[in-house]
């Protein structure tokens, strides 16, 4: 689905997390090429899809292109380690 609203893009976003996170459905990388692809509003159904695929694998199972081709990759994972520490202290 190509829908602009997330009420008529999320049941879009859930048949392709569902698609995506088998194995034989190619993983975080091919679904979220698809979603690029499908086109319309695709930014927010990428970032629920990108989250919900990357806990799904696991950062170890995730194509190397999706960690090492992200710019500003260590300031992300220092704000990202620091993000987790903070709200582990309050758990």
């Amino acid at each position: 689905t190509s829908a602009c609203y997330l009420q008529q893009s999320l049941p879009g976003t859930l048949d392709m997390a569902a698609k995506y996170s088998t194995k034989n459905g190619g993983g975080a990388w091919v679904g979220l090429l698809a979603n690029a692809n499908v086109g319309g509003e695709n930014v927010h159904r990428g970032s629920i899809l990108g989250a919900f695929l990357g806990a799904r694998a696991g950062v170890e199972n995730l194509p190397q292109q999706m960690i090492h081709g992200l710019y500003h990759r260590e300031e992300l994972e220092k704000e990202i380690d620091a993000f987790v520490s903070a709200v582990m202290k309050k758990c």
